[in-house]
């Protein structure tokens, strides 16, 4: 059992890093991280915090606020440039395996962007080609359907 120590503003935290939890929550926060984001991360993994008195944090108190910051990075998402999302993406892509991560909301965000309604040019194109391919089969169809009315009409 290895005990660190971890400054947030004015205060410090010791962390029992059993388990290599210390790294594997540096990790999970990213390269770029904060000392309080490492120590969210680290809460995450229910790993034992103690304040500077020695007293034991509650679990998830540190979590709960990094959970909120997370959850509102998407709403602020939508007002980054092109060159932002670009440069979190960057900055974030030992996270691109993870599903829900900065960078695969950064991502989406850059996608939503770019995606184009299809022109109605094109969708009228479409629907020309869709006659032309299916001209011959058309007027076959026409002429059958004259034709069968007329010899229907002669026998009634």
């Amino acid at each position: 059992m290895q005990e660190m120590k971890i400054n947030t503003g004015d205060r410090e935290y010791t962390l029992n890093n059993n388990s290599d939890k210390y790294n594997r929550a540096k990790s999970d926060a990213g390269v770029n991280a904060t000392p309080e984001q490492i120590l969210a991360h680290y809460d995450k993994l229910a790993g034992l915090i103690k304040d500077e008195n020695g007293n034991k944090v509650e679990n998830g108190k540190f979590w709960e606020a990094e959970k909120a910051r997370i959850a509102d990075e998407p709403k602020q998402l939508k007002n980054k440039t092109n060159e932002e999302l670009k440069e979190i993406m960057r900055n974030s892509i030992d996270n691109q395996y993870i599903p829900s991560s900065i960078y695969h909301k950064a991502k989406q965000e850059l996608e939503f962007r770019n995606y184009q309604k299809p022109d109605k040019r094109v969708a009228e194109e479409k629907s020309e080609s869709l006659l032309k391919k299916y001209r011959d089969e058309i007027i076959v169809g026409v002429i059958v359907t004259v034709i069968g009315g007329f010899i229907l009409s002669i026998l009634l």
